[in-house]
């Protein structure tokens, strides 16, 4: 079960770095491409549509959960009418939001935000266009946990990333013939149709006996009840992502929101990358549930924490030592000024929402939703009422500090309940073998950090050289002190077969 749940976590990451070095390096080319009143009106369509995401019950949390609890006994029939069950949810959410969505199209831009009046009748035309996206990204997102249910994130991997790539690719292009921000989203609406047909093609091909069966009124209630829980959870991360953005819009206007998405898109592209490998563990906690394996699961959990926390904790190091001069030479003066800040404190409370994410998987994959779903409704509530006062008080930078503080306060709630009641580990065991064994080696990695700092803006040559070695030591510092023995002689063997000297 380890080498399995390291190559599907392996697979997820790599099919989430691939597309986030490929948005990051285009970025600069669409932003100033677009204008920064163009990319804050696309940034405030996203949040909008985001937001309609709203409609979603999170069904597709249920169906994992449940494809993988039946395929893991055998019972073909009732993944069928699991699948079909799904399938049948998300087209009917996908036309709840996309039909609002184009009826709303002319209103939203002239009365509930700052969009300036030469750009209402483009922000109408791109809303249009962006609700069928909308219906498109609700049946891809569902057919996409198809073979990740399964632990076939390899399958589900690559055409994640190959899609996550052609979509700032096509931007490019399309911006290097001059064409608009309306092109740019329909773009991206086509090549989602098209990522729905390949992945319907790839479920048939990993599931042969997949039949349409009706779904039967067990299955109903079953996915029903798992996903009116695990919906709150839903509305917590829709809120998360997308209510500062929209707030922001309404209050300050669209050049301060591009400002603001470029600095928390760079945050979260980077804190997030090691949720996929968490996510993993949401089909392997149900499975392991399934057979009645909790020792197995426990070891799984200490270890998958240990990795992750520490990968989390290193990536934040890098981000609070270097966001400035990567601000200044990636996207200029103007956005380092105004971004440096909310990069650091986006990516501060990205890493205490990390904390979280391996315990609320476990959590729901042992078929207690309920439990993170309150936590999750908890967190949005407070996260919207604090997002509105810190911009009355701080503005922009408000944004990010009122999610530090949501963060801190619901992450310390959330780890202290959970241990030793919904999740099979007690939180002191966590602390001291996860948590605790990084300290020493990050606190090195400070100290080099705030040293070498002041060389940092030199030059470009002289930053990237500063990140690399800071890198190079967490990451030898990580295989000598965090990676357990076991994994740490499998890496010696398979680096010694892939330089010929084990043969």
């Amino acid at each position: 079960m380890a080498r399995s749940i390291g190559r599907n976590a392996a697979s997820n990451l790599i099919a989430g770095v691939l597309p986030a070095v490929a948005s990051l390096v285009t970025m600069p080319f669409i932003v100033h491409g677009l204008g920064s009143d163009a990319y804050g009106l696309m940034a405030l369509i996203t949040s909008i549509t985001g937001y309609f995401a709203l409609v979603d019950l999170n069904v597709t949390a249920g169906s994992v959960k449940h494809i993988a609890h039946h395929h893991a006994l055998g019972e073909q029939d009732a993944v069928s009418r699991v699948f079909s069950f799904g399938a049948v949810v998300y087209i009917g959410i996908g036309l709840v939001g996309a039909v609002p969505l184009w009826c709303l199209a002319e209103w939203l831009p002239r009365a509930a935000f700052k969009v300036p009046a030469a750009m209402q009748d483009l922000a109408a035309g791109t809303l249009r266009v962006a609700a069928f996206g909308f219906f498109f990204g609700q049946l891809q997102s569902y057919l996409q946990s198809v073979p990740q249910a399964l632990l076939r994130y390899d399958v589900s991997g690559r055409l994640e990333s190959t899609f996550g790539l052609l979509v700032p690719l096509v931007n490019v292009c399309q911006i290097a013939l001059g064409q608009g921000l309306r092109e740019v989203v329909l773009a991206r609406v086509l090549l989602s149709v098209v990522n729905c047909a390949l992945l319907l093609v790839a479920a048939r091909q990993l599931l042969p006996g997949l039949r349409w069966r009706r779904p039967d009124r067990n299955t109903v209630a079953e996915i029903s009840s798992f996903s009116a829980y695990a919906f709150l959870n839903r509305v917590a991360a829709v809120s998360y992502a997308q209510a500062d953005r929209l707030i922001i819009g309404a209050m300050l206007g669209l050049t301060p929101l591009a400002y603001y998405t470029v600095a928390a898109t760079l945050g979260n592209r980077i804190l997030s990358l090691m949720f996929r490998v968490s996510a993993v563990m949401f089909p392997a906690a149900s499975a392991l549930g399934a057979k009645g394996d909790s020792e197995t699961l426990r070891r799984l959990y200490l270890r998958m924490c240990r990795y992750v926390s520490f990968a989390n904790a290193c990536a934040l190091l890098l981000v609070m030592a270097f966001a400035r001069p990567v601000l200044a030479r990636w996207m200029g003066a103007d956005f380092a000024a105004n971004g440096t800040l909310v990069l650091q404190l986006v990516a501060l409370a990205q890493f205490l929402d990390s904390l979280t994410n391996i315990p609320s998987l476990v959590n729901d994959g042992l078929g207690h939703p309920r439990v993170s779903g309150a936590f999750a409704i908890s967190r949005a509530l407070l996260g919207l009422v604090a997002v509105y006062l810190c911009i009355l008080a701080w503005g922009l930078t408000g944004a990010a500090a009122s999610h530090v503080i949501s963060s801190a306060v619901m992450t310390s709630a959330f780890l202290a309940y959970v241990h030793g009641r919904t999740v099979p580990c007690e939180m002191r065991r966590v602390w001291a073998e996860a948590y605790r064994p990084a300290l020493p080696l990050l606190a090195v990695g400070g100290l080099f950090a705030a040293l070498l700092l002041p060389v940092a803006s030199r030059s470009v040559g002289m930053l990237i050289a500063l990140v690399v070695a800071l890198s190079a030591l967490l990451a030898a510092g990580g295989i000598r002190w965090i990676l357990m023995p076991t994994d740490r002689a499998t890496l010696h063997s398979y680096l010694q077969r892939l330089t010929g000297r084990g043969a």
